[in-house]
């Protein structure tokens, strides 16, 4: 059996360069958002209901955990009056999102 391997490289020109450095500045703001909503919403719950201290803990919302289908929500909603997140690539930032949620789930399942 014989296997052939490919070597590609790419030579964009600074337009492109631009864009995708444009592409992933938009990514990296939803992943930092995405993930400080997340940490908000657990940090506001961490504590024992009995041990909380009114200066350090809060409930803060959303209520419910933040998941991909309210956060891909927000994100739509957002792009509607955010002209930077409306220049980005839309597929790429909702992968994100999804990918974000594949990484925690893996957290969860290895913690146990």
């Amino acid at each position: 059996m014989l296997n052939l391997t490919y070597n590609y490289k790419l030579n964009p020109t600074k337009e492109q360069i631009e864009l995708i450095e444009h592409n992933l500045a938009v990514c990296k703001s939803v992943w930092n958002h995405a993930l400080y909503v997340r940490k908000l919403w657990y940090n506001s719950r961490s504590c024992k209901i009995n041990q909380c201290s009114l200066f350090h803990e809060y409930i803060v919302e959303p209520f419910e955990y933040p998941n991909y289908h309210t956060q891909s929500e927000q994100l739509t909603l957002a792009k509607k009056t955010n002209p930077f997140l409306k220049s980005g690539n839309a597929q790429a930032m909702l992968s994100n999102l999804f990918l974000m949620v594949m990484l925690l789930v893996s957290m969860q399942v290895s913690k146990v």
